[in-house]
């Protein structure tokens, strides 16, 4: 059986630092745990402003507006050192926290949340293809989650 190993690159450009790699580690390491996925994983996690998010989401996919997570998937595997890097995920923090309050769930929770949906569509998967599309990934996204100990 393969070792599975994660390295999480993150980065928070945020004034709010309260957020650090380890919760991040735990939640995209529970999600590759419970999906069985094998091998040398690499994901970049980054914790963005309104502006940053902004700029990303018409940059990338011509929407001038802020959004919570963006992902942008690589897929491709390091052929000298048998590490594959998925991708990156971005969350705008601000905008997290304020769902979060609206929403009335633990910020923990909502980042969870966002970081295991953005991580899914590092997959390959799209809620935005169609119905059946979306009902798969939000099923699988609610599964993971409730298979994730978040210590609240």
């Amino acid at each position: 059986m393969a070792k599975n190993l994660i390295d999480i690159t993150f980065s928070n450009s945020t004034n709010n630092k309260t957020w650090k790699d380890g919760f991040f580690d735990d939640v995209i390491g529970g999600a590759i745990s419970f999906l069985k996925l094998k091998g040398q994983l690499s994901v970049g996690v980054h914790l963005v402003g309104e502006a940053r998010i902004k700029s990303l989401n018409k940059e990338h996919r011509e929407k001038n507006k802020v959004t919570d997570v963006l992902s942008f998937p690589i897929g491709q595997e390091c052929d000298n050192c048998g590490i594959i890097d998925l991708g990156d995920i971005f969350i705008s923090l601000p905008v997290a926290i304020k769902d979060s309050e609206k929403s009335r769930v633990k910020t923990k929770s909502h980042l969870a949340t966002l970081s295991i949906h953005g991580f899914l569509h590092l997959l390959g998967y799209d809620h935005e293809k169609s119905i059946k599309d979306s009902e798969k990934m939000f099923d699988l996204q609610k599964k993971i989650l409730n298979s994730i100990n978040l210590g609240d």
